[in-house]
């Protein structure tokens, strides 16, 4: 009898002091809801038990794990390549854009894969954020590499020469890029200040190339003193890079809500627009123009009400693209022609001689048709079908 009422006893004891703990806690709570405002969680006091009065610590702050450590540096890397990717060069090759950019590239994006290898076997299980671009590029990388492997010249295709863009390895670059920022990048607040490592790059590009046109030089370096220099790369990759500058600070002010949105988007239409008409590549206007089409075509038709906010802007610009594009427009004093006083600033192919080029990739056979002669090989492909009145000129 005296064994049961001690266990007896041990119960109600138990039972109490349970209940005193959580008779405490929301005292706390409501002291903290009167007095702060907020409400006071179960995880934010620690409750102690001992043979003295029971007490209430605050929970010492857990130091950050060498994981946290790393996903913090990942993310920074990230950060810095987003940001600089279109302002790197370096002067120690001979070729201080294209070949430094892929070198940039490849090592933060090897360490942030690295990080990444390192947070899956830590947590013994890998979680895939599934995204359209996602699919995408990696499709586009399987279909480069089968591709490469039957290219007539596999070590070009899957690394090229010095600073080209379209082989292999920078495919594998591009697929990376998406799929490690849905990796450690989710929630808006995190995209915006991707946003805004864009929005600054394209501002900064567009304004030296503007600056390097009229003579104004900010980047000491003796191959950096021509009137065509840019950060980017060819003048028409340049041009396409501006293009969609112009096209990216049309879709931030389309969903600026403060002033300072506002105005940032604005100075990054109007850099990437104007270096954009100073190169006057015709492939580039009229993929503006493409892309203006068919952002008001998505405007009219698409869900809610047709905003006069998100369509004046647009349409401006694309009746202005097309007024150059058509050569209505004149604007000698922005031309990069006129400026340099020559009417060649890069030599491309034209459309005719490309399409002979792919039309005479497919006359290999069915893996010809299929794959293509892989990566990299176009030059190759191109001098295939070079139009014999080049001998007699300087090309």
């Amino acid at each position: 009898a005296y064994g049961k009422s001690e266990n007896f006893l041990k119960k109600i004891e138990a039972e109490i002091l349970s209940l005193s703990k959580n008779s405490f806690i929301l005292f706390m709570q409501f002291i903290k809801e009167k007095l702060l405002g907020r409400s006071l969680s179960k995880q934010d006091v620690a409750v102690t038990e001992s043979t003295e009065e029971p007490s209430i610590q605050p929970k010492p702050k857990k130091k950050a794990s060498g994981m946290e450590v790393l996903f913090v540096v990942a993310r920074w890397l990230l950060y810095i390549y987003v940001s600089l990717l279109p302002l790197f060069f370096l002067p120690l090759t001979d070729s201080p854009v294209a070949l430094n950019k892929e070198f940039f590239a490849v090592v933060i994006l090897t360490v942030v894969f690295i990080i990444w290898l390192v947070e899956v076997v830590s947590q013994g299980k890998l979680v895939l954020r599934k995204t359209f671009l996602n699919l995408t590029t990696l499709l586009l990388v399987v279909a480069a590499g089968l591709s490469a492997f039957f290219s007539q010249s596999v070590w070009v295709s899957v690394f090229g020469f010095s600073g080209q863009t379209a082989t292999l390895v920078m495919f594998g670059v591009y697929f990376l890029t998406f799929f490690l920022v849905s990796q450690f990048f989710g929630s808006p607040a995190e995209i915006k200040k991707i946003a805004y490592g864009m929005s600054g790059a394209f501002f900064v590009s567009s304004l030296l190339f503007v600056l390097q046109v009229f003579g104004v030089s900010l980047i000491p370096f003796s191959f950096a003193k021509s009137s065509i220099f840019n950060t980017i790369g060819t003048l028409n990759a340049a041009s396409l890079y501006f293009a969609l500058g112009a096209l990216w600070g049309v879709i931030l002010w389309t969903g600026a809500k403060s002033t300072i949105e506002k105005i940032g988007s604005l100075a990054v239409l109007f850099a990437g627009y104007v270096a954009l008409v100073m190169i006057e590549f015709q492939i580039a206007l009229y993929a503006v123009i493409v892309a203006l089409v068919l952002y008001l075509v998505m405007q009219l038709f698409g869900k809610g009400m047709v905003s006069a906010n998100k369509m004046i802007l647009p349409t401006v610009l694309l009746v202005m693209t097309i007024t150059i594009a058509a050569g209505v427009l004149s604007l000698p004093s922005l031309s990069l022609r006129a400026k340099i006083g020559s009417q060649v600033v890069e030599v491309a192919p034209t459309p005719t001689t490309t399409l002979d080029a792919a039309l005479n990739t497919a006359k290999g056979g069915a893996l010809k048709i299929a794959f293509g002669e892989g990566p990299a090989m176009f030059t190759y492909q191109w001098m295939k079908v070079r139009p014999i009145e080049l001998n007699g000129t300087n090309f």
